[in-house]
């Protein structure tokens, strides 16, 4: 990217942020952050916003997604440049529905130092915006009953939010609270069988894409003996005798903004405004007077407002979080169609000032009248193919990307400066993530991630995971430890689209000749730009082993191959595209179950014991890569940390003192993972357990 200046990331950096990791291993309550102990804190920060802020947090009913954009300030304090491990910015979300905060899990971001520039505009290049995304299972209810839970996300830089810790003290970060919709129920339930119930909720948990009459055609064909149907509850469009009925009784929303859709066909269409304007006169609705208001109207934020724009990092989608001010003015309730916030989104790819339109999406809106003082939240999504604008790790690539919101009609593909009469625009920089840099058209085979893992953060030589590793679709550690990692289950292999071109995956085991083809059949996710946005497209190879490259709209994950693995040894994995060579990858299979053992050494297994006995006995937690262990009982393993596994058997001693314990009977268990990355995904691993009993009697 050209610039005018840059500031190197050498800016001189406090104690408290340089040393941050060393100061909390001397005292884990150095800033006060950690008041559970008896050390006094030296220097207290509580939400410290100068290096990273949440700056907005949304949520995408249709997606089921919530979404937090994070503003990195400064061009040092990220421990590294890119081509180093760089640190963590971690969001952890809750919800509450009016009973209390509910943990809804965690993501990260992986952030670096990134030297600030000033753009072809002469503007800084920082803050530099990051957006991470969490799907969730949210609560909802009918059209009748609007859900509007509060969110809150809270960051926090290299120190995770411990689960269901809703006021977690955070050092560097800050916390934020949106109010969002969730999507209702789109069912009109009247009176049915029971039969008809189960089958419809059944298709439509196994297929949220489908509408209600797509299931009840479903079920005409497969079950034609359930009579009774579910009907769609809504998707009416109001018209405008019913707009301007709903309306008359709250004079803030004009006529000019209900009837907008008369008004805007008619500035385009003499006919239709000789059409359209003897309808508003039957209305008593002024034509020319309202024409003209809208005439006047230019960006106009009083119902909707764009508040942030940034590119989640992790999956590679630009994200747009816009708020919703008013109670009504969406042209329906959410029994109804409601109306539309159209998001255009543009980038200026290279720094030339030049913008590139990129693609508009639209999220559906409603009259709420229980809508909160603060308003409510929403973000829009549109996932992009950067495989022709990455740079090399020692040149980050940093872009100024830019948002439209317009209400109703979508803002111009062609001017990127136009802005409709509601709506307004941001501008932001993003950084993209490095890698390969491809000129548009070239065709270059590329692995970029292995078992979820990215290619660079698994040893070339040894095939495990790097002490930096971490998942690439949700910025979460490998293992907490930084410990090496194997691969099980199924692998997932994921690189770039080169739409019209084959490409075949194969392996083998490390000094043996043969390849063999990796052909399971892929089911890819894909986007459309209209409901029901998701879309699954089946892809399978020919007899030679290749696959067709679909087009990137049609594989936003960049899935190329499923691999179900099989043994414990060192393979190589193989991408060959003909005519433009190939790539081939190390990674180190793990198949063993973990061992778990335990027994009871005083008096035996399943033996009888009087309260206030102290029972004592040995564990055996092991694994080829061991993870952790449980012991669940009120018991003493002696000198051992969960994440230490135990010398082989007889193991590791523990006591019970069970001067405390109610005499009945109890079950011991021992639980013990690795930390195989299991099936390509976080918090999955291999597992065993083992138990011993005991019967505790009165004395």
């Amino acid at each position: 990217m050209e610039s005018t200046k840059t500031t190197a990331a050498k800016a001189k950096l406090e104690p408290e942020r340089a040393n941050f990791h060393s100061l909390l291993a001397k005292n884990p309550n150095y800033f006060g952050s950690n008041p559970g102990t008896k050390l006094k804190p030296v220097k207290e920060i509580a939400f410290a916003v100068s290096y990273e802020e949440l700056v907005s947090v949304g949520y995408n009913p249709d997606t089921r997604t919530l979404e937090a954009t994070l503003a990195i300030k400064q061009a040092a304090g990220y421990d590294g440049p890119l081509c180093g491990s760089g640190s963590s910015e971690f969001v952890r979300f809750y919800m509450n529905y009016g009973s209390g905060w509910v943990d809804q899990g965690m993501v990260a971001v992986n952030v670096h130092d990134i030297p600030t520039i000033t753009d072809c505009e002469k503007d800084s290049t920082k803050p530099l915006n990051y957006t991470v995304t969490l799907p969730i299972q949210p609560q909802s209810n009918n059209c009748k009953s609007p859900v509007i839970p509060l969110v809150r996300a809270i960051l926090s830089w290299e120190i995770q939010p411990t689960p269901n810790t809703p006021d977690f003290p955070v050092v560097w970060g800050n916390k934020m609270e949106r109010h969002v919709q969730i999507k209702p129920y789109l069912y009109d339930i009247s009176v049915l069988g029971e039969a008809y119930v189960d089958t419809f909720f059944s298709i439509a948990q196994s297929s949220s894409a489908l509408s209600a009459s797509q299931i009840n055609q479903a079920i005409a064909v497969t079950h034609p003996e359930i009579k009774s149907g579910i009907a769609d509850a809504g998707k009416q469009v109001m018209s405008l005798k019913d707009l301007s009925v709903q309306y008359a009784k709250d004079k803030k929303v004009t006529a000019a903004r209900y009837g907008f859709s008369h008004l805007q066909a008619a500035l385009n269409s003499p006919v239709l405004a000789a059409q359209y304007k003897p309808i508003w006169q039957n209305l008593n609705l002024d034509w020319d007077k309202y024409l003209g208001e809208l005439l006047d109207s230019n960006a106009d934020i009083a119902y909707e407002e764009l508040e942030s724009v940034g590119l989640d990092y992790n999956l590679e989608r630009f994200i747009a979080t816009f708020r919703i001010k008013q109670s009504i003015g969406y042209s329906g309730n959410l029994c109804t169609a409601g109306s539309k916030e159209y998001i255009t989104f543009w980038a200026d790819w290279d720094n030339t000032c030049d913008w590139a339109y990129v693609g508009t999406v639209a999220v559906d809106v409603h009259d709420i009248a229980s809508i909160p003082k603060d308003g409510i939240s929403y973000s829009a999504i549109l996932p992009v193919d950067l495989t022709y604008h990455r740079d090399i790790c020692s040149n980050p690539k940093v872009v100024r990307i830019r948002a439209v919101l317009s209400w109703e009609s979508p803002s111009s593909k062609t001017d990127p400066n136009e802005l409709n009469y509601w709506g307004n625009r941001l501008d932001t920089h993003i950084q993209i993530k490095p890698g390969v840099s491809i000129n548009p058209g070239d065709v270059v085979p590329i692995i970029v991630v292995l078992g979820g893992i990215p290619t660079d953060k698994i040893d070339s030589s040894s095939g495990l995971t790097t002490p930096d590793a971490f998942f690439a679709l949700s910025g979460l550690a490998a293992d907490p430890l930084g410990r090496a990692c194997p691969f099980g289950g199924r692998v997932v292999i994921q690189g770039p689209s080169f739409p019209g071109y084959t490409y075949r995956i194969q392996v083998r085991p490390v000094g043996t000749i043969p390849w063999t083809n990796v052909v399971t059949p892929l089911t890819l996710t894909g986007w459309q730009l209209t409901p029901p946005y998701v879309i699954y497209t089946n892809s399978t190879p020919d007899v030679d082993g290749f696959f067709t490259f679909q087009d990137p709209s049609k594989n936003i994950d960049n899935v190329l191959g499923w691999w179900d693995v099989s043994g414990s040894e060192l393979w190589e994995v193989k991408l060959e595209i003909p005519l433009y060579g190939e790539v081939i990858k190390r990674i180190q299979l793990e198949q063993s179950v973990p061992d778990a053992e335990i027994s009871i050494d005083n008096g035996g297994n399943c033996k009888d014991f009087s309260k206030g006995d102290v029972i004592q006995g040995h564990f055996v937690a092991r694994a080829n890569y061991f993870g952790e262990f449980s012991l669940q009982a009120d018991l003493d393993p002696v000198d051992i940390s969960i994440y230490d596994e135990t010398v082989p058997a007889p193991g590791h001693g523990w006591k019970i003192d069970t001067s405390t314990w109610a005499p009945c009977g109890y079950t011991i268990y021992v639980s013990v993972w690795d930390r195989t990355i299991l099936n390509s995904g976080p918090g999955a691993h291999y597992f065993n357990q083992n138990h011993v009993g005991f019967c505790l009697r009165a004395k």
